[in-house]
């Protein structure tokens, strides 16, 4: 009867090992990565959603027709480009009003009552494309 003396594992067993855990390692943080972009896309989107209701609101509360401009959210900016008439850059007192308390003003949340639309200076990039618009992200999402 033969007997083998059995000391460890092979070197080439370990090395199966170590190269499998890497494997599984960088997929896991692959998919993470994703998801954490993802679930920020989505939580921005919502925060723009919830702007535009709560500010679509308001603007039919105060008025039909001509928007009285005291009492709703954000500070109008003033440039001469026709880019940026009539839409207000909204202050972290206003996000908290409307409810998106950690959405962050340094982010850049603004609102036009007129069209009714939310822009988010930083955008938000889908597919290698980057929008900043709720309308655009919409139009996108309806195409």
């Amino acid at each position: 009867m033969i007997i083998r003396n059995n000391k460890g594992i092979t070197l080439l067993s370990l090395i199966i090992t170590v190269v499998v855990l890497i494997i599984l390692t960088y997929v896991t943080v692959s998919i993470s990565i994703n998801w954490s972009g993802t679930a920020n896309s989505q939580n921005i989107q919502t925060y723009m959603l919830l702007i535009q209701t709560k500010c679509e609101v308001l603007s039919n509360e105060k008025a039909i027709g001509e928007i009285d401009e005291s009492g709703l959210y954000g500070t109008k900016i003033e440039d001469v480009s026709s880019q940026y008439n009539g839409w207000y850059k909204l202050s972290q007192a206003d996000l908290n009003n409307i409810g998106v308390k950690d959405a962050k003003e340094k982010d850049g949340y603004y609102f036009n009552y007129s069209q009714n639309d939310v822009w988010y200076a930083k955008g938000i990039e889908v597919e290698g494309k980057t929008y900043y618009k709720l309308s655009e992200i919409k139009q996108y999402i309806n195409d």
